[in-house]
Formats: C-alpha cells, sequence, structure tokens
C-alpha cells in the first residue's frame, strides 16, 4: 500500500451560509505546503476505497500522524476528513492552502 502525506489543501466555503469548508483537493509530498502531486478529492476518495492508497497528516508540533478517511458531510458533499484527535495543526482544516490555490 502506498503512503501519502498531505501537504496542503484546496477547498471552498459551502454555499448557505459559509459556515464550514469543504475540501476539494490535497496536495500530497514531504515539506508542509509544498506538495510533490495533487489529488481531487475524488482520487483520493477512489484510491482510499480501494485499498491501494493511505493518506494521512502530521503535525508539525507533535509529529502525531493523523489518518484521512473518506466523509460524508452532512450537507451530503463527498469529501474527506482527518480522524479526530486532541492535535489541532494536523486537522485538514488547519493545513495551508496548497500553492496556486484559488480558492480560500
Amino acid at each position: 500500500m502506498a503512503e501519502h502525506q498531505i501537504v496542503c489543501v484546496d477547498g471552498e466555503y459551502a454555499a448557505k451560509g459559509g459556515a464550514h469548508r469543504h475540501i476539494l483537493s490535497v496536495g500530497t509530498g514531504t515539506a508542509t505546503g509544498k506538495p510533490r502531486q495533487i489529488w481531487t478529492v475524488q482520487q483520493a476518495r477512489k484510491r482510499i476505497k480501494s485499498g491501494t492508497d493511505e493518506f494521512y497528516t502530521v503535525s508539525e508540533t507533535t509529529k502525531a500522524r493523523a489518518s484521512v478517511r473518506r466523509f460524508t458531510c452532512d450537507c451530503g458533499v463527498k469529501t474527506l476528513r482527518s480522524e479526530p484527535d486532541t492535535v489541532k495543526d494536523n486537522n485538514l482544516d488547519n493545513l495551508p492552502s496548497c500553492p496556486g490555490s484559488v480558492r480560500a
């Protein structure tokens, strides 16, 4: 199984009030914010489901690793989510935007 560290994300706020953000793509590599490859959510979800690839994040402060899983938002959007833990800087929502990202 191939493992991929997610170092940045591209997302957009939901249309209904902008109360939450959906991940649209993720960048994988070894240096935070400097991806070697960009994956759409659909590509990553397909690889996770097939069992061929594993995606994860790493905390810069504690080095804690969080697995990334397929997730369907309460609003129905199929996206990705990092496993909940007590470390905040390894959450997908807290990773930096990928270089060249046009969405916030």
